[in-house]
């Protein structure tokens, strides 16, 4: 994220990294599983500031 991020794209960043009951009671190794929301966001925001 950056100075630049609007408070809509901090949200959905934030609520994207969240984890759901089910998902939490499944332990550490399964969330290895999952794609990095931050590692996304990251990407994201590079490709919107070479535009």
């Amino acid at each position: 994220m950056t100075h630049q991020t609007t408070p809509g794209e901090i949200d959905v960043a934030l609520r994207g990294a969240l984890l759901t009951e089910e998902e939490l009671a499944a332990g550490s190794e399964e969330w290895l599983r999952h794609p990095d929301p931050a590692r996304h966001d990251a990407i994201a925001a590079n490709r919107k500031e070479d535009r």
